[in-house]
Protein backbone atom coordinates (compact mmCIF):
# COMPACT_ATOMS: atom_id res chain seq x y z
CA UNK A 1 0.00 0.00 0.00
CA UNK A 2 1.30 3.49 -1.06
CA UNK A 3 2.61 6.00 1.94
CA UNK A 4 0.30 8.69 1.21
CA UNK A 5 -3.06 6.28 2.07
CA UNK A 6 -1.94 7.02 5.34
CA UNK A 7 -2.16 10.48 5.33
CA UNK A 8 -5.82 9.84 4.29
CA UNK A 9 -8.89 11.46 6.33
CA UNK A 10 -10.81 8.71 7.49
CA UNK A 11 -13.07 11.05 9.56
CA UNK A 12 -14.53 14.10 10.34
CA UNK A 13 -12.14 16.35 11.15
CA UNK A 14 -11.48 17.33 14.89
CA UNK A 15 -9.24 20.37 14.79
CA UNK A 16 -9.22 23.71 13.14
CA UNK A 17 -6.26 25.98 13.08
CA UNK A 18 -5.70 28.80 10.99
CA UNK A 19 -3.53 28.61 8.10
CA UNK A 20 -2.42 32.01 7.43
CA UNK A 21 0.79 32.16 9.82
CA UNK A 22 1.81 28.63 8.56
CA UNK A 23 2.04 29.19 4.52
CA UNK A 24 5.34 28.69 3.44
CA UNK A 25 7.68 27.91 0.45
CA UNK A 26 9.95 25.48 1.92
CA UNK A 27 8.19 24.36 5.02
CA UNK A 28 5.32 21.53 5.32
CA UNK A 29 2.00 22.35 7.69
CA UNK A 30 2.23 20.35 10.62
CA UNK A 31 -0.62 17.86 9.51
CA UNK A 32 -2.02 17.22 5.81
CA UNK A 33 -5.49 18.86 6.19
CA UNK A 34 -8.55 20.61 4.09
CA UNK A 35 -8.43 24.30 3.73
CA UNK A 36 -11.52 26.61 3.82
CA UNK A 37 -11.11 30.35 2.61
CA UNK A 38 -13.04 32.04 4.85
CA UNK A 39 -11.51 35.49 4.51
CA UNK A 40 -11.12 37.18 0.53
CA UNK A 41 -11.38 34.85 -2.50
CA UNK A 42 -8.26 34.31 -4.21
CA UNK A 43 -5.55 31.70 -5.23
CA UNK A 44 -4.27 28.89 -3.71
CA UNK A 45 -1.42 27.82 -4.24
CA UNK A 46 -0.86 24.37 -2.48
CA UNK A 47 1.42 20.86 -2.59
CA UNK A 48 -1.16 17.46 -1.63
CA UNK A 49 -0.85 15.50 0.80
CA UNK A 50 0.42 12.68 -1.96
CA UNK A 51 3.21 15.03 -2.98
CA UNK A 52 2.09 16.10 -6.78
CA UNK A 53 3.68 18.76 -8.11
CA UNK A 54 2.26 22.12 -6.47
CA UNK A 55 -1.43 23.44 -7.78
CA UNK A 56 -2.57 26.80 -7.72
CA UNK A 57 -6.57 26.91 -7.80
CA UNK A 58 -8.93 29.97 -7.31
CA UNK A 59 -11.06 29.89 -4.60
CA UNK A 60 -14.28 31.85 -3.59
CA UNK A 61 -15.01 33.14 0.33
CA UNK A 62 -16.25 29.88 2.21
CA UNK A 63 -15.53 27.18 -0.55
CA UNK A 64 -13.81 24.33 0.80
CA UNK A 65 -10.85 22.28 -1.01
CA UNK A 66 -11.35 18.45 -0.64
CA UNK A 67 -8.04 17.30 -0.60
CA UNK A 68 -5.30 16.79 1.69
CA UNK A 69 -3.05 19.44 1.53
CA UNK A 70 0.43 19.38 3.08
CA UNK A 71 1.59 22.60 2.17
CA UNK A 72 0.10 25.73 1.39
CA UNK A 73 2.72 27.93 -0.69
CA UNK A 74 3.38 31.72 0.78
CA UNK A 75 4.22 32.69 -2.91
CA UNK A 76 1.67 32.30 -5.34
CA UNK A 77 -1.16 32.24 -2.45
CA UNK A 78 -3.48 35.52 -2.34
CA UNK A 79 -6.44 33.96 -0.49
CA UNK A 80 -6.83 34.89 3.08
CA UNK A 81 -8.63 33.38 6.07
CA UNK A 82 -7.83 30.55 5.31
CA UNK A 83 -8.20 27.98 7.97
CA UNK A 84 -7.42 24.15 8.19
CA UNK A 85 -9.55 20.96 9.41
CA UNK A 86 -7.16 18.09 10.69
Amino acid sequence: MPTWWQKTVTAFPVNAVSVDPLKSDSVDLPNPMMVQCKGNAGAIKFTDAAGNSPLTLTVAAGEVLNVQIARVWATGTTATGLIGFY
